[in-house]
């Protein structure tokens, strides 16, 4: 059994960023990877493809990836999930109220209190 499981292309390139591969040139999906010391690696996955362990293998003997380093990735991860702040929808970050859609009978009271000339009942608003 190999030693390489299989995992999705955007795990495996934050792991070679981290091993010191930087993005020299990107068009698409195809981004060609720079290390000093070593031959360009032309990286040509979508970020949510899942790589087997065959390709895993083939991309290590290029760029000296090992599987450690995407096990180290597991736990950054998993960290950084415990330490997440939580998720704030568009309107709450500009200090809005959230958005409530008005149900179609609120709607259709509303304009008929207008055209009337009356106030909104109490409940209805």
């Amino acid at each position: 059994m190999s030693e390489w499981r299989a995992t999705k292309a955007r795990r495996v390139l934050a792991a070679l960023l981290r091993c010191g591969w930087q993005v020299k040139r990107e068009r698409g999906s195809h981004r060609v990877l720079a290390r000093p010391g070593w031959a360009d690696v032309v990286f040509a996955f979508h970020d949510r493809e899942e790589l087997g362990p065959r390709m895993l293998a083939r991309i290590a003997k290029h760029t000296g990836l090992r599987p450690e380093d995407l096990q180290s990735l597991n736990q950054i991860q998993k960290t950084a999930q415990l330490h997440a702040a939580p998720v704030v929808g568009r309107r709450a970050r500009r200090g809005l109220r959230p958005h409530v859609r008005p149900s179609r009978v609120s709607v259709g009271v509303s304009r008929i209190c207008r055209r009337v000339g009356v106030n909104m009942p109490v409940g209805m608003e």
